[in-house]
């Protein structure tokens, strides 16, 4: 069986200071057959001047979840964050990555 397609659909919400919530839509399992067993959301902080990414968590969802809360961000630092959908053949295409920067001031 072939590894799952990328999550579509992927926004942010709650985005606090220290912390952001990334969510996507459900893959679509009913051409392949092959249920997901999890997601994985990774999140990396973005170096200065686009040098290599430093910092770089992964956490691991599961398959009845379609949303992640990545804790630990500090204020004023770009973060990417992109999730990916892993089946019995392994872990599919990473999604579109989305960048959120925690700004003072966010609740």
């Amino acid at each position: 069986a072939p590894p799952p397609p990328p999550p579509q659909g992927v926004f942010l919400d709650n985005k606090l200071a220290a912390s952001v919530t990334i969510g996507w839509e459900a893959v679509d399992t009913s051409e392949s057959g092959v249920p997901i067993t999890e997601y994985a959301v990774q999140m990396q902080a973005l170096g200065d001047g686009g040098a290599e990414p430093a910092l770089f968590q992964e956490h691991l969802v599961e398959a009845s979840d379609t949303q992640c809360t990545v804790p630990c961000l500090v204020m004023g630092k770009p973060y990417r964050l992109r999730v990916r959908a892993v089946n019995e053949a392994g872990p599919g295409e990473w999604s579109d990555p989305m960048v959120y920067t925690p700004q003072a001031g966010t609740p």
